[in-house]
């Protein structure tokens, strides 16, 4: 059943700047395992929440996030009724204390006004789950809540310095946000997927034009003896990207069917925008192992623990190993690929070496 009274947003305004990227493209948009973006997942846990609302808060690069949308019905299940809408907001360009994601609803607030709603969900991209919003929207209807905060409980505090860490009490109730300073080992992960009542957000929607953030914003209220800020917790796996080695180790990781069917499900599609590419082929001395091919893909050298993307061609004799090949890229005849990244269009000269390791993986553009 369609929740009609919720509006949900991608909030593209927290992702990560990875350097290797930032010139490409922004995060959003970055592909993964050959055919899909981080922008999907999220898009597609609403989807399959039986949202049919949905808005993306775009910080930067409007035009990346736009081509990847294309007539963006893939992840609206009710295209009467239903939408999906770009929010983006252009004084951010000129005054970076516009460019929250606070400022960027404030100035499209129209949509809420359209939508209609009672709930709002908030979510980043940058942290990969696959998630029933359903179950936190019913719980915080139960509570009462102003603000219910997803979070995953994790062994690892000491080990992950980008994250932040919820403080609550025994009955749930968040006393403190605050970034990890790697002392404790059991923490709440702060996985940025937060419920908003609607009165709630359009008070927080004041903060316009002072450089704060919806994160922000809920830090505030927690001085507030009458907002009632809850968190909820996340049984299933998360996988976080913050930077270029948490990308390249996540999606080599996934080619593992075990941590793969922690993302995915049979029932529950991720979707994606679609091109309209032949199969990929093998030639007669080729050779693949656990790996990723895309569609449009010729192969007739070697690959392994590798993903590639749409229409990459390795030549023969070339070998590809422990690496991420973007579309259009090619490995000529001889050359041999381990451990790095390769960039979209890019030509790698027959017999050259290019080699990375696990831990410092190399990256290639069109520069190299």
């Amino acid at each position: 059943m369609i929740m009609n009274n919720i509006l949900a947003l991608c909030n593209l305004h927290t992702a990560p700047e990875i350097e290797q990227f930032k010139n490409a493209r922004s995060f959003p948009v970055i592909p993964f395992l050959g055919r899909y973006v981080f922008l999907d997942f999220t898009l597609s846990n609403f989807s399959n929440s039986d949202i049919d609302k949905m808005g993306i808060l775009v910080r930067h690069n409007p035009q990346n996030i736009n081509m990847h949308l294309g007539g963006n019905q893939v992840w609206n299940k009710n295209t009467k009724t239903g939408f999906l809408y770009m929010l983006y907001d252009e004084r951010g360009i000129l005054n970076e204390k516009y460019n929250t994601d606070i400022s960027n609803l404030k100035l499209n607030s129209w949509v809420l006004k359209r939508a209609k709603i009672d709930y709002v969900i908030v979510a980043s991209c940058h942290y990969l789950i696959r998630f029933d919003y359903r179950n936190i929207i019913a719980f915080h209807k139960e509570r009462g809540n102003d603000v219910t905060m997803l979070y995953k409980e994790s062994e690892l505090g000491k080990e992950l310095p980008h994250i932040d860490i919820l403080n609550a009490d025994d009955n749930g109730r968040v006393k403190n946000i605050y970034h990890n300073d790697l002392r404790k080992k059991k923490v709440k992960v702060d996985i940025e997927s937060y419920v908003f009542s609607f009165p709630f957000l359009m008070n927080i929607l004041k903060h316009e034009g002072q450089g704060i953030s919806f994160k922000d914003a809920i830090k505030l209220a927690l001085k507030q003896k009458d907002v009632k800020v809850e968190c909820y917790p996340f049984d299933g796996s998360v996988q976080a990207i913050f930077d270029f080695k948490d990308y390249y180790h996540t999606s080599l990781a996934l080619l593992s069917y075990k941590q793969r069917r922690k993302l995915f499900s049979s029932n529950w599609t991720i979707y994606t925008r679609t091109h309209d590419t032949p199969p990929s082929r093998l030639g007669e001395m080729s050779e693949v192992k656990n790996s990723f091919i895309s569609n449009g893909s010729y192969i007739d050298g070697h690959v392994d623990s590798s993903i590639l993307a749409r229409n990459v061609t390795i030549e023969k004799d070339a070998k590809v190993e422990k690496s991420l090949i973007f579309s259009e890229a090619i490995i000529e005849s001889g050359a041999i690929v381990r451990n790095a990244v390769v960039e979209h269009g890019v030509r790698i000269k027959a017999n050259s070496v290019l080699e990375g390791s696990f831990e410092h993986p190399l990256y290639i553009d069109k520069s190299n």
